[in-house]
């Protein structure tokens, strides 16, 4: 092949290797030039055969042009195992490196498509490539790179960074489309002008489709984080370039209607149902029922999409075209015909059975749009039915997100398990029922609400658990070391995420990153294969555990959790009287807005002098505790301790400075955190883990902190907030730090509080990691960290939230303890408490949820509770606190943390000024655990 032809070949296998998931309701599914089965003709006809890995062909013309070609054509027709055959086979017949490097691309895409998540990022780890790339710095990576991120990424729950990948596909689509419109000259005269003519028309149908599917996956972030404005702005965007599609005008109705069902549940109603009438024609004959008369009478498969070669996925074209077709009669009012191509629906869904019924995703999608139709006509019973039966299939095919195994931290957006649990909520709330108490409804709610709280902290407590109830010391090893490799691997992936937004030049640790996530991979498949035949404990919610926790709660406790879908928004009260759940009373968007004031006016963060103090907007305060628990707070009042789930929605909350009625005039303001004890936890499964007993015996201390690095002195007037020389400590010559200051006199006071023989005490210029980590660690019941916190982004993205030591030297390694060194130790721990900054915020990477950081990585360590702070802490306020809340939990550890953390408060408030009870000083610690 000459050069002009390889080239030509090359921007084909360009085109076709940039990343395209084509959803099923954008395929061709009739008619038109790439009907199911052109491709392979084409294939057979040109080869003489079907190309297989492993195979080799005869040298024929234009070899490279027609395997891209044809490989395009299945593409676009959504035959995703007949893309991944051919790339296979182009992978090994590729004569050139970046050949096969398309060809592995064209692969990793194709895994994507069939829903192999995990195949394709080992193969994205094997190739080096999880990170967007260019030639030089000069060049932005191309839309094909930016999609392959931003796919991966959605469907490992880092959302922030798909959504700003997508916009960048969708700018290269741009720029690519200008850059064509600026090109000039002849056509080459040695290439075929047929032969040209169909790669023209595949590359823009493919430029076409991956921008369809970016601004539907922009559109569908928009409406899962209820930014609903924005999200039919995006979907007028993508109907407009569907609307070029010159093969297929169904593909803009399909792209409507689905969206049909997401307006109507928002309350744009009009707009669903003119979608609805507007789309009629197209969906019907998409359906395969052009010319039938109406009302329907006969229900025959479609023709035009069936199956070539084994590719099982495009049937599920004939089931969801013919739900399609259910929507926009249900829409229309059309109830009886809605009703009977239903049934049809799911007697057709039922002849493509490929795993056990009771695990068959197709009859799930069925049985939901039945309880969508349920819903619409006010039957909320036969909704419930209809929905509790979707969730079961869903839940024996696997759909359930299996963290401890894949380190996903977050749920996908657009799981199917969460839809159908949110509706499910909904429709027992339509009900008219406040509470359940039936065991089996118990056990269900239970499992939602579960389903609904994955994070990097649930999965850090799991991990824990599991390795310490393993009875072989062994397997115990492995599986703390494959907890620690699989928390390495979240936080390298985070680190790859924080390197997405960065320019083209700056890519180069992402290198590294991949190479120690090769690294890693391989190790946990030698985990793997060395527990293979162990018995371990798994982290799967049972219903013993679900038994447990509710026999837990007694007389005293109530568990609080706060659901946001775009199917409902929850509030969820689990007492011992059963469980009772509300609808939020007002958007999602209102609450965030007033939780961040709150935030923002309670805080020590930028305030250095008490005149700087903002007023506490107690009124604020007040109003947001009724939208939180209003409706349902009759339930729990009394109980002297409340359990809250971390979620997006409240994370990092003052919760204590919450203001439970209306406050008089100068008068205290009703705190919440003088009502109630208050524990944060991860989940209410993690309750379980967390309440594990220490198995040492001995009460040891561990004290650690007062770091010499840096001169402590406050300028007068200034608040001694712990962290104040954040901005200059990568620079800071070590000096001796007074001995009189607070992080001295808060060890100090902690010290005679337990007996000499079970104290050590790691001060000063001891206070090294050298020494800490030369102590047997999973000896001491409680450890205490009296020092500075810093955040990710108060030093390096790849050293995460630390914890500052004294050093001698300028290094950070030596100067700082880090997240992942904190995962790594070994504790055996009732209690840890990190008397410093921020020691509750995030990891600093994107996506980031509340508790993955230093909290996170004490809870893989082995801490069953964690008493950490929200923000900058004034450092006199916390000393204060903190010795007092020891001096309580000392005499009545039984009594809990939680508690002595509210008596600790409340001896504060009742002897501190006036200007320091603001929250700011004693709000900003909470407890994490039990």
């Amino acid at each position: 092949m000459t050069t002009a032809f390889r080239d030509m070949a090359a921007l084909v296998l360009m085109a076709i290797s940039g990343f395209v998931t084509v959803p099923l309701h954008a395929q061709t599914t009739n008619g038109a030039e790439y009907a199911s089965g052109s491709a392979a003709e084409l294939e057979r006809n040109h080869f003489k055969r079907f190309l297989q890995p492993g195979q080799t062909v005869e040298d024929v013309p234009f070899h490279d042009l027609f395997l891209a070609t044809i490989s395009a054509m299945y593409q676009i027709t959504g035959q995703y195992v007949q893309v991944l055959r051919l790339c296979r086979y182009g992978a090994e017949a590729a004569k050139t490196g970046a050949e096969r490097e398309q060809q592995r691309m064209c692969q990793r895409s194709a895994l994507v498509n069939l829903g192999r998540f995990s195949e394709a990022e080992a193969l994205a780890v094997e190739d080096g490539k999880l990170l967007p790339s260019s030639q030089n710095v000069n060049a932005g990576p191309k839309a094909s790179d930016w999609m392959w991120t931003a796919t991966l990424n959605l469907n490992l729950g880092q959302t922030q960074v798909a959504e700003s990948a997508f916009q960048r596909v969708v700018e290269a689509i741009e720029q690519a489309r200008e850059g064509e419109r600026r090109q000039i000259g002849p056509a080459d005269p040695r290439i075929n002008a047929n032969l040209r003519a169909i790669h023209d028309e595949l590359r823009a149908d493919l430029n076409r489709n991956n921008e369809q599917y970016a601004l539907q996956s922009l559109a569908e972030i928009a409406y899962f984080r209820q930014r609903y404005d924005e999200f039919g702005q995006l979907i007028d965007r993508l109907l407009a370039v569907a609307r070029t599609n010159p093969r297929d005008s169904n593909v803009p109705a399909e792209l409507a209607v689905d969206q049909a069902l997401r307006f109507y549940r928002v309350g744009d109603v009009t707009r669903a149902r003119a979608i609805a009438k507007a789309s009629l024609p197209q969906i019907k004959a998409g359906a395969g029922f052009r010319d039938q008369p109406e009302p329907l009478q006969s229900f025959v498969p479609l023709q035009s999409a069936v199956v070539v070669l084994g590719d099982e996925r495009t049937q599920q074209v004939h089931v969801r075209a013919w739900l399609r077709l259910v929507i926009v009669y249900a829409l229309l009012g059309r109830q009886d015909e809605a009703a009977r191509l239903l049934e049809a629906t799911r007697a057709l869904a039922s002849r493509y059975v490929l795993e056990p019924e009771a695990a068959n995703t197709l009859l799930a999608a069925v049985e939901e749009t039945c309880a969508d139709i349920a819903m619409m006509n006010q039957v909320p019973d036969l909704s419930v039915a209809q929905l509790r039966s979707a969730r079961q299939r869903l839940v024996n095919a696997g759909i359930p997100e299996r963290s401890n195994e894949s380190g996903r931290r977050q749920a996908r957006l657009d799981s199917p398990l969460l839809s159908v649990n949110a509706k499910l909520l909904r429709a027992y709330v339509r009900q008219g029922k406040t509470v359940w108490r039936e065991e089996r409804e118990m056990k269900e709610i239970a499992s939602i609400l579960h389903e609904f709280t994955m994070s990097r902290a649930i999965l850090n407590s799991q991990l824990a658990e599991r390795a310490a109830i393993a009875t072989d010391a062994n397997v115990s090893m492995l599986l703390r070391r494959e907890g620690t490799l699989i928390d390495e691997l979240v936080s390298s992936r985070g680190q790859i995420a924080a390197d997405v937004a960065r320019t083209p030049g700056a890519m180069a640790q992402g290198s590294q990153i991949t190479a120690r996530i090769r690294a890693i991979y391989g190790e946990l498949e030698t985990i793997k294969t060395a527990l293979a035949d162990a018995k371990i404990p798994g982290a799967k919610v049972t219903d013993h555990d679900i038994s447990r926790f509710h026999a837990s709660l007694g007389s005293a406790r109530a568990y609080w959790q706060w659901i946001t879908h775009p199917e409902g928004n929850f509030i969820v009260c689990w007492t011992s009287d059963g469980i009772h759940i509300a609808p939020l009373p007002i958007g999602v968007h209102e609450i965030e807005e007033r939780a961040g004031h709150l935030r923002q006016k309670g805080s020590l963060r930028l305030v250095r002098t008490i005149s700087q103090l903002p007023v506490f907007p107690a009124d604020e305060a007040a109003v947001l505790y009724q939208f939180l628990f209003g409706q349902l707070a009759p339930v729990a009042i009394g109980r002297e301790h409340w359990i809250l789930a971390n979620a997006p929605l409240v994370d990092g909350l003052p919760w204590g400075a919450l203001v439970t009625a209306p406050t008089a005039h100068r008068a205290e303001p009703a705190w919440l955190g003088m009502r109630t004890a208050l524990s944060i936890v991860p989940s209410w499964r993690a309750t379980l883990s967390l309440a594990r007993e220490s198995s040492s015996a001995a009460k040891k201390i561990l004290l650690i902190g007062d770091p010499h690095n840096s001169n402590a002195t406050i300028k007068p007037g200034e608040l001694s907030v712990r962290g104040l020389f954040i901005a200059k400590a990568t620079n800071a010559t070590p000096e001796v730090a007074p001995r009189d200051n607070a992080f001295g006199q808060e060890i100090t006071a902690l010290s005679r509080l337990y007996p000499h023989a079970a104290t050590t005490v790691l001060r000063g210029s001891d206070a090294t990691k050298k020494k800490l980590l030369a102590l047997p660690l999973d000896q001491y019941r409680t450890l205490v960290f009296s020092t500075h916190g810093y955040l990710a982004k108060e030093f390096s993205t790849t050293l995460g939230p630390s914890l500052e030591m004294t050093a001698r030297s300028k290094a950070l390694k030596d100067r700082l303890l880090t997240a992942a060194e904190i995962a790594r130790l070994r504790l055996d721990a009732q209690l840890v408490v990190l008397s410093a900054c921020d020691t509750s915020a995030p990891d600093g990477y994107p996506d980031s949820e509340g508790l993955s950081g230093l909290t996170s990585a004490f809870l893989l360590a082995g801490a069953r509770n964690v008493l950490v702070s929200l923000w900058p802490v004034e450092t006199q306020a916390t000393k204060t606190l903190i010795t007092s809340m020891f001096r309580i939990y000392q005499k009545n550890e039984e009594g809990g943390v939680a508690s002595a953390m509210q008596r600790a408060t409340r001896d504060y408030l009742a002897s501190s000024d006036p200007l320091r009870r603001h929250p700011a000083f004693w709000s900003a610690f909470v407890h994490v655990g039990q």
